[in-house]
């Protein structure tokens, strides 16, 4: 009896994942040129540059080099940045820095994209820190977005920072492996009773 219970924490074991904690990720851009862009934000959302639309590996960051100016999405009056939905879903907590020369609104929304978040934006005179933002979230984050008129090369970003847990998103493979786990279980206990 004590083999089959050593096969059954066994499998369990080997066919549960590990729950890891939440862990942060901070894009400060303060890496020359593109190098953002194979990071855990470029890899992971649809952001872009500003200054370089849809090329990637573009190295003009305009005149702010430790920050990013988002291109618009939608005519003149959008930014909209997008998560993955898998690295969304796992998004806790997201905080950004905004800075701009218009009147904007920044919103955040979760996964069901409905707004958590909403602010106006400070108008500032000259390049100096953004106002900085942040929220908490029970069902992720799907994105953000910078709303106004003539978004386009006057709004910066900086500081983007997300709590995440991946390891909360559930892994085909490991549940797999558990269903073959509970197999062989339940395998090797008909098999000892029918040699009783």
């Amino acid at each position: 009896m004590s083999t089959f219970r050593s096969l059954v924490v066994g499998a369990l074991l080997l066919g549960i994942p590990a729950v890891g904690s939440a862990q942060m990720y901070t894009e400060d851009f303060n890496a020359p040129g593109a190098a953002w862009e194979s990071g855990w934000l470029g890899q992971n959302s649809n952001l872009r540059n500003f200054y370089c639309g849809t090329t990637p590996n573009c190295e003009d960051r305009g005149n702010q080099p430790q920050g990013l100016w988002p291109t618009q999405n939608v005519g003149n009056t959008r930014i909209l940045v997008n998560f993955l939905p898998a690295f969304g879903a796992s998004i806790t907590n997201f905080g950004i820095d905004i800075g701009s020369f218009t009147a904007v609104t920044f919103s955040v929304y979760d996964m069901n994209n409905t707004s958590i978040f909403f602010a106006s934006v400070p108008t500032l005179a000259s390049f100096v820190n953004g106002t900085s933002f942040s929220v908490a979230s029970t069902n992720g984050v799907s994105g953000f977005s910078i709303d106004g008129s003539n978004v386009g090369g006057n709004n910066w970003i900086d500081n983007v920072t997300v709590n995440a847990n991946l390891s909360q998103v559930p892994e085909p493979a490991s549940i797999a492996l558990l269903g073959a786990g509970l197999a062989v279980v339940g395998a090797v206990a008909r098999r000892k009773r029918s040699k009783v």
